[in-house]
């Protein structure tokens, strides 16, 4: 983390999505806050259970989160689901792979690749 600090130092800053406690899968502490808390990171936003932290060198605005615009269309007892992954967050992709395994009688699918697409 100070390699990473001391890098960047010409940005206007470093944003971070951590976890609290065990909230990544239920498995373990992944990217615990209070890790990027030691180094000096800050609580910018919350939505729910999402936390966003931000190491500011001064220069910048912090960021926010985009909150989701869900819409649950319901047609005769049936949903559709809208799945936006991208393959700069491979949890997104594995959970696009999950979600194509299954056979969803009640679910219409349709999965959205954010790096060819435009929304």
């Amino acid at each position: 983390m100070r390699t990473l600090i001391e890098e960047a130092r010409n940005e206007k800053g470093i944003a971070v999505l951590p976890y609290e406690e065990y909230q990544w899968l239920g498995f373990f502490d992944y990217m615990p806050a209070w890790f990027f808390k030691k180094f000096g990171f800050k609580g910018v936003d919350r939505d729910g259970r999402r936390l966003l932290l931000f190491f500011d060198f001064g220069r910048a605005n912090p960021p926010h989160l985009l909150h989701p615009r869900v819409k649950v269309k319901e047609a005769k007892g049936s949903s559709e689901l809208v799945l936006l992954w991208n393959s700069q967050c491979p949890w997104s992709g594995w959970m696009a792979d999950v979600v194509r395994s299954k056979t969803y009688s009640h679910l219409t699918l349709r999965l959205i690749n954010t790096d060819i697409s435009e929304f």
